[in-house]
């Protein structure tokens, strides 16, 4: 199991997918990578399973500075050939909220482990 921690800005507001009663959302974190005197931004998928996410929903919103820990995962489409990098989200901190330019927020919410549901059939979005 590879732990990984991670802060980047959110691409976009967040995605809700519902199968069931199981709850996942998906949200697109952007990471500024150098390389060679510029960087680069590399994308990864950020998964959080549950309910527990409800708390801090109001402020994941497109441009939003958050740390996040997690386990990291890649899945791989052999109909795309494509692979995908996953963050299965443990803990959450906002940084700074878009909403409050004008104060830097810190709102930190560790998530309750659940069991992740089978989307399989579903990803990519």
């Amino acid at each position: 199991m590879l732990k990984l921690s991670v802060i980047g800005n959110l691409g976009s507001d967040p995605q809700i997918k519902e199968k069931d009663l199981s709850k996942m959302i998906k949200l697109n974190l952007g990471v500024g990578v150098r390389r060679k005197k510029e960087t680069v931004t590399q994308w990864i998928d950020v998964l959080i399973f549950g309910n527990s996410f409800e708390k801090i929903m109001p402020l994941l919103v497109k441009g939003t500075r958050i740390y996040v820990f997690g386990t990291f995962d890649i899945n791989h489409d052999p109909n795309t050939n494509k692979s995908y990098w996953n963050l299965i989200a443990d803990a959450i901190h906002v940084l700074n909220n878009k909403k409050e330019s004008q104060e830097d927020k810190f709102f930190s919410h560790t998530l309750k482990k659940e069991k992740a549901p089978s989307f399989e059939d579903e990803i990519p979005f």
